[in-house]
């Protein structure tokens, strides 16, 4: 047997930090709900706090078992049954990644110039994602803590560069035209949070203080898409919400000696972050197939991941219709909620239920032992 990798508390909030960090750059008026970037100041609170309300399931399913993650929990609670459940994360995995790429591909379409094939992306990103994926946990998370320094270099650099331009009487009172787009925001949020499957399966792989780490995350995050909404609201006004890419339009037009292009800066900062998130949920399903194959179904399943996430993500950029339906909260949220969410609840209600009983046959079995 495969001896278990194990990687700190601040490797993995580090890695967790970088996918949310992608997903936050990606933020338009549009897909938050409306036409009033700042509402989702309120957004962002709510749904970060709502995030300690996530974690809880998962939370205690690794208190009882510290050493078991939940596709070797889903064994033991519901026997050939956990099959289903570990492949359930794996589909769930590929689905998160095709969304990510997808939503870079809708990036070259709009943005770039001269126009890049997709395909040709798909392919460049997947090889890069399934060496990183072959050489496990513990080499991803060292990069993490790299790619998070190039990250934030750069968001700061963007900053910087930006604060000449900031007019604070581009502000405007919240909630005027509602709080429809809060809601909305705090919606698309948790949809896409998909970080808690990834806690699920890493955490019992994890090593020192995990709630300490949790907090940090959770802070860090809010604080960074805050500020982030505060700057483009500020600095762009109205602009902001025609835009698709609204931090991209922003490092566009930013940019004081010495810090020119920002926008390239702003492209290498994302494509880093997406092989980091890809390279880890291919390392993911790979971890779900094992479950169910075995250990020879190693790289096959790496393969077979990467190849079902570049040709998913070419089939649905060839159809308006598939698009609309990836990037729609009917299918992003369910998926999001049951993984992070349910399925933990069930399982953790089971096995509370498998405790007591076992308990009480103990029990039982003492008290004929004792009268025997």
């Amino acid at each position: 047997m495969k001896k278990l990798s194990y990687i700190s508390a601040r490797q993995l909030f580090t890695m967790l930090i970088v996918f949310r960090i992608v997903i936050i750059m990606t933020i338009n008026s549009i897909l938050m709900g409306g036409n009033r970037l700042l509402d989702n100041l309120m957004s962002c609170a709510i749904a970060f706090t709502l995030n300690f309300v996530l974690v809880l399931p998962i939370y205690f399913l690794n208190r009882r078992s510290p050493r078991t993650n939940i596709l070797e929990k889903s064994y033991d609670l519901f026997g050939p049954f956990g099959a289903g459940i570990s492949m359930f994360y794996a589909l769930y995995f590929i689905f998160v990644d095709c969304y990510y790429l997808s939503f870079f591909h809708i990036f070259t379409v709009n943005v770039l110039d001269p126009y890049i094939p997709f395909w040709l992306i798909a392919v460049s990103v997947m090889a890069v994602a399934v060496y990183g994926a072959f050489q496990g946990i513990e080499a991803l998370a060292r990069t993490a803590l790299l790619i998070l320094v190039v990250i934030l270099t750069g968001m700061l650099f963007l900053f910087i560069t930006v604060i000449p331009r900031i007019n604070l009487n581009n502000l405007y009172p919240l909630w005027v035209d509602g709080t429809d787009q809060m809601w909305t925001g705090v919606l698309q949020v948790l949809g896409r949070s998909t970080c808690f499957p990834i806690m699920a399966m890493l955490l019992p792989q994890v090593s020192g203080r995990k709630k300490l780490g949790f907090l940090l995350w959770n802070l860090i995050l809010y604080l960074f898409m805050a500020i982030g909404i505060f700057v483009l609201v500020s600095s762009l006004g109205s602009y902001v919400d025609t835009q698709l890419f609204p931090f991209f339009s922003l490092a566009s037009i930013a940019g004081v000696r010495p810090f020119q292009r920002m926008d390239a800066i702003f492209i290498g900062v994302w494509l880093s972050g997406l092989f980091l998130k890809i390279a880890t949920d291919l390392y993911l399903v790979t971890q779900c197939c094992i479950k169910v194959f075995g250990q020879r179904s190693r790289k096959i399943s790496t393969l077979a991941g990467a190849v079902l996430i570049a040709g998913g993500s070419v089939l649905i950029s060839s159809n308006r219709q598939w698009y609309q339906q990836l990037f729609s909260l009917k299918l992003t949220l369910p998926l999001t909620i049951t993984a992070a969410l349910a399925l933990p609840i069930v399982m953790l209600m089971v096995d509370l239920i498998k405790y007591r009983k076992g308990k009480r046959q103990n029990a039982k079995q003492a008290v004929q032992n004792d009268s025997a």
